[in-house]
């Protein structure tokens, strides 16, 4: 189940209809942290687009089940242009 944006599905079939309408294959990650404790798992990044059309800051939070993802929540902050550090917004 995805509880992040623009998702928000409950299937994996859905997940894949939503995720194909995005630009994904131009899209940029920056991984800045990754916190593993029990079944959960946090990621903290930086993601964008060639232009400028999209620069966010991202706070992920995965529940594995059975070695997958079971759930995930995100916190998606903008990232001001002039920010000496990006994902310090979250």
């Amino acid at each position: 189940m995805d509880h992040g944006l623009p998702f928000r599905t409950t299937t994996k079939a859905d997940w894949i209809v939503a995720a194909r309408q995005l630009p994904l294959s131009a899209l940029r990650i920056d991984i800045r942290r990754l916190v593993a404790e029990g079944a959960y798992v946090t990621m903290f990044s930086r993601r964008w687009l060639p232009g400028g059309a999209l620069d966010i800051a991202v706070a992920d939070v995965f529940r594995l089940r059975d070695g997958l993802i079971a759930e995930r929540w995100e916190i998606v902050e903008p990232i001001p242009a002039e920010s000496p550090n990006p994902v310090a917004t979250l």
